[in-house]
This record gives structure tokens, C-alpha cells and sequence, in this order.
């Protein structure tokens, strides 16, 4: 790896400003004014370099260099305006929001989008998820099966921390997502005659049963209380997902994920 290319700055000191200001940006519960979102990881910086996020700074270890295609990564990053910087290993220890850290991490921008630019007509809105993983892994889905965008209503976990970021294999940066008060949303999707279909882990129709090869936004609920009376309320039709007598419920993302997949598969039936 050319050094000239990489070695403009080493930070030894995990108490330099630049990077306790990386750490707050980790550590923050929502996007910051200037929308910045720590990514960590080489798969997730990929998916990131693919969507073509501009990046702040992409801090690496000596040691990642070392290792096949590292100068690929840090290279595509510094296309995309990111300054490399290379640290020490007590250094990204600090940085690193894992146990194992993989020798690099980044400050990429984005941010959510306003209602009034989703296209489509297929949305996955999430009532209250708090789970960064669930969310994260229910980003993943609504990109994975083709979803148009992912909403997130108040009492929502910050759909671009890094936990969140990290779950998603890098997909919050592939696939719109705004936020939206409940009655704006409504409004909104009354507009577009699009039909809100609330998940149940008790009542409504089986998913197989539902029709989901057309417009719907399908509303997820938190892992306690589920989805609240007021989108319920507004909901044309209910969806659950048949279990064995005994279990109480699915995790909120496998719910999502096999919803996103039955609405996938009844499209293809469609067109065949």
C-alpha cells in the first residue's frame, strides 16, 4: 500500500479531540446537525461506497492495511472526500463500538428523507421499534424484498446509529427512510390511496391469506406494546403470522421479514 496515498496523519492518543469527537458522534441517540453516522466495519463501508455517501474521516489500524483489498476500501472512501487517517490500535479500540473491531470505521453522512419525496408505493413503518438490532435487521428486509422506503414514527430508535447501521448490513444507506408524526402519515398515505395494514401477533389474517401484491404500508410495532391504538385505530386490515399453539409471539423483525417476503412472492406470482 502506496504510503503517500494513506499515511497524511497518525493520531497515537485516544484522547485527541478528533477523535473524542468521532466517539460522540458513536455515541450519540440521534443524527447530528450535519448529519454524520459512524460506520464501522468492512462490509458496511462497501455497502456505503456503493450508495455513494460522502464521508468525513475513515480512521484504520497499520496492521488492517496489511490485509487484502484494505487499500481498495480506504481508497474509495478518500474518492468520496473522506480523509484517511491512520490511528494506533488503542486508538480504534476507543473508536470501536464492537469487542473485535476489524481495523477500520468512518464518518459517512446521510440522513432521513421528507415524506413528500417517497416514490413508490410499498412502505414498512415502524411504530415504536426500539431495538437497534430488530431495526436495523427490518431495514435489511424492506431492502432485501423491495420495499420503497422504511418510516419511522415518533419513539423509534435512531434509524442511523450505528448499531442500527451495523444490523442492516449497510441497507439504511440503499433505501429511503424518512420520519413522520402519526397524523401527518396517515394523511399522507390517504393521499395515495395506500392501504395501512398493521402486524398482529393475535388476530386479523394469516399473512399467507392477505393481500400484499399491491400497495400497502405495513405498520410494525415496538417489542412491548406492539402497534399503538392510534395507527391500529387507522389500519384497513390486520396481519399475523400463524405459530404453533403455545408461543406467544415473533420478534418484531422475523415478523417483518416474512411479511416483506410474502408480499415479494405474491408479486412474482403475479407477473408469472
Amino acid at each position: 500500500m502506496a504510503e503517500s496515498k494513506l499515511k497524511h496523519l497518525k493520531i497515537v492518543s485516544p484522547a485527541n479531540e478528533r477523535i473524542k469527537d468521532a466517539v460522540s458522534v458513536r455515541k450519540r441517540h440521534n443524527v447530528s446537525e450535519n448529519g454524520l453516522v459512524f460506520v464501522e466495519g468492512v462490509r458496511v463501508l462497501w455497502s456505503a461506497i456503493e450508495a455513494r455517501v460522502s464521508f468525513g474521516t475513515v480512521f484504520y489500524t497499520e496492521e488492517f492495511t496489511r490485509k487484502n483489498d484494505s487499500s481498495k476500501l480506504i481508497e474509495a472512501i478518500t474518492r468520496l472526500g473522506g480523509e484517511a487517517v491512520e490511528v494506533s490500535d488503542a486508538v480504534m479500540d476507543k473508536l470501536s463500538g464492537t469487542e473485535a473491531p476489524q481495523g477500520i470505521c468512518a464518518l459517512a453522512r446521510a440522513s432521513t428523507v421528507e415524506l413528500d419525496t417517497l416514490t413508490g408505493d410499498r412502505f414498512v413503518v415502524c411504530d415504536g421499534v426500539k431495538d437497534t438490532g430488530n431495526m436495523g435487521t427490518i431495514v435489511r428486509s424492506a431492502d432485501a424484498f423491495g420495499a420503497s422506503a422504511v418510516i419511522c414514527l415518533p419513539g423509534t430508535c435512531d434509524p442511523f446509529g450505528p448499531k442500527v447501521v451495523r444490523a442492516s448490513a449497510g441497507s439504511v444507506f440503499h433505501l429511503p427512510i424518512a420520519r413522520a408524526n402519526r397524523e401527518e402519515l396517515v394523511e399522507w398515505l390517504g393521499e395515495r390511496r395506500v392501504p395501512i395494514l398493521i402486524a398482529t401477533p393475535h388476530g386479523g389474517k394469516p399473512v399467507y391469506e392477505t393481500p400484499l401484491a399491491g400497495a400497502f404500508a405495513l405498520v410494525l410495532g415496538g417489542e412491548a406494546g406492539g402497534v399503538g391504538s392510534f395507527m391500529a385505530e387507522k389500519a384497513q386490515l390486520a396481519v399475523n403470522v400463524p405459530m404453533e399453539p403455545g408461543v406467544e409471539s415473533l420478534n418484531v423483525a422475523i415478523t417483518a421479514s416474512i411479511c416483506l417476503y410474502e408480499a415479494k412472492r405474491q408479486r412474482l406470482n403475479r407477473h408469472d
